[in-house]
């Protein structure tokens, strides 16, 4: 094994606050409470350094071409694995270190949410597809410490601007972490870091070091640590394509809206028998990322149908799972809504004979709905430059004009067959972005600053940037749909 650490030190402290609700699945899938409970150690909740170490890998692997390093920097950072049972010399410890993260206080309860399959033949819910997951939900509470250790040659190695770029990712909240990130999960968020740095190749910085490893440790200060800067981006050196990305954030109004919460053991009599469903501790209404996804999901297919394309773009937008445990990753993810103008409405409701036409005796039932809540929720889609991608991303500007569109022809949460869900007006307040490459030129003079060389980044007023968004992937699906038709 080569050895790649040096006598230069950076300790890396902060700590972590959840941005969304948190999953980190556990391998038990005995228990009474859910048939998917969270990762414990000891009963507590945690973040394992592998899940916090993986994800940032995984962003420097399609990042680090653009921040001038190559591939040997990447794995001299995180460690390399040599060709099984042959000689080892290619394998090499990294110089990075990330420890598990525990919690410092546990929320009061957790979260267990429903979830249900939907059909992609009739877009309703499919029988005996109902399931439920443990999360661990958005609270102030949840705080958990994040620390990181490096050990290289000097200051300005190479790795410190991989290093700096995992960090500044963590710091703006652009990582998740755990399962479920699709529908908004795992999204956390770096603050109050703080630096240590001992240079152990002089007397004085290897004293302090021993000194720190003492039983009775002598504590050694933060000190402020400038990372090095990037390099010019090195063209075709990373394996992975870097990441695209776009993120819309969309306002709705309409109603009547039902969520159905879940049912509780014991009926509560003095309550209606479907209510909204609110998050944990707060019990505010809320719009579950999955109800967002899978209304989005059947109306793509439909499009797709309807313009005779294949359902590859669905797979490739939305993910797949098939029955043998295989599948892929979709592009998007969706944050869980927030609901505003919560104001309530009652409906009775009886069910009917099917046979007499009159009403069936011991099936009345009420719900409670919003009666017109505005709705709030976020986009966010990841893709590089191949030609699948780029159509995907057109497939999803179809479906935002859908939403914008007057009469809507998408209705959000449940019986929608009866009036409930209607969408009466949308706005797409906001839209940002960041391309590299040649991407981006029709959004150009929407253009921010970035500190990332070799991108242009924008935001600003959807209804501006939308139209333009538009003519810059039309292309690709033109591309498709002749592709198809050849077919």
């Amino acid at each position: 094994m080569t050895p790649t650490y040096g006598p230069f030190r950076l300790e890396i402290n902060g700590l972590l606050h959840l941005q969304s609700s948190l999953r980190i699945g556990s391998p038990d899938q005995l228990d009474l409470a859910t048939d998917m409970p969270v990762l414990r150690l000891g009963g507590k909740p945690y973040l394992p350094g592998s899940s916090l170490r993986g994800v940032l890998r995984a962003h420097l692997a399609r990042e680090h071409s653009l921040l001038g390093c190559n591939q040997d920097t990447l794995q001299s950072l995180f460690g390399h694995a040599g060709p099984w049972r042959e000689d080892d010399a290619q394998t090499c410890r990294g110089r990075l270190r990330i420890f598990d993260s525990f919690p410092k206080d546990l929320p009061a309860e957790f979260e267990i949410r429903d979830h249900v399959r939907i059909s992609p033949e009739t877009g309703a819910a499919e029988e005996r597809a109902k399931f439920d997951r443990e999360n661990i939900p958005l609270t102030t509470s949840w705080v958990s410490p994040l620390r990181i250790i490096y050990e290289g040659e000097k200051a300005d190695d190479e790795e410190l601007i991989l290093l700096g770029e995992a960090l500044r990712a963590l710091e703006n909240a652009e990582l998740t972490f755990g399962s479920n990130s699709s529908i908004g999960f795992g999204r956390l968020k770096l603050e109050q870091r703080t630096v240590i740095v001992l240079d152990r190749s002089s007397a004085a910085g290897l004293l302090a070091f021993l000194r720190s490893r003492l039983p009775a440790p002598v504590t050694v200060p933060p000190t402020q640590f400038e990372f090095p800067k990037p390099k010019p981006p090195i063209a075709g050196a990373a394996q992975n394509a870097p990441w695209n990305s776009l993120t819309f954030e969309v306002q709705l109004r309409g109603g009547p809206v039902l969520i159905k919460a879940p049912k509780p053991p014991v009926k509560d009599k003095a309550k209606p028998d479907f209510t909204f469903v609110t998050k944990v501790g707060s019990h505010q209404p809320y719009i579950p990322g999955s109800g967002l996804r899978g209304i989005l999901r059947h109306r793509a297919e439909l499009i797709c149908a309807s313009q005779h394309v294949g359902s590859s773009l669905v797979s490739t937008l939305f993910g797949s799972a098939k029955d043998d445990g295989s599948g892929s990753r979709g592009l998007l993810k969706f944050d869980d809504g927030s609901v505003s103008s919560i104001a309530s409405v009652k409906s009775d409701h009886v069910a009917l004979d099917r046979i007499t036409q009159a009403a069936a005796d011991g099936k009345k039932f009420d719900d409670e709905a919003l009666d017109s809540p505005c709705i709030t929720f976020q986009i966010h889609i990841s893709f590089c430059e191949s030609s699948e991608h780029l159509a995907s991303v057109a497939l999803l500007l179809f479906l935002i004009r859908d939403l914008l569109a007057q009469p809507c022809p998408i209705a959000i949460g449940s019986q929608s067959s009866r009036g409930y869900g209607t969408i009466q007006s949308a706005n797409l307040q906001t839209l940002r972005g960041s391309f590299h490459g040649g991407l981006g030129a029709k959004v150009a003079h929407h253009a921010t600053p970035e500190l990332r060389p070799g991108r242009t980044a924008f935001h600003g007023p959807g209804g501006a940037i939308f139209p333009l968004l538009c003519a810059e992937f039309n292309p690709a699906w033109q591309h498709v749909r002749g592709r198809e038709v050849v077919a």
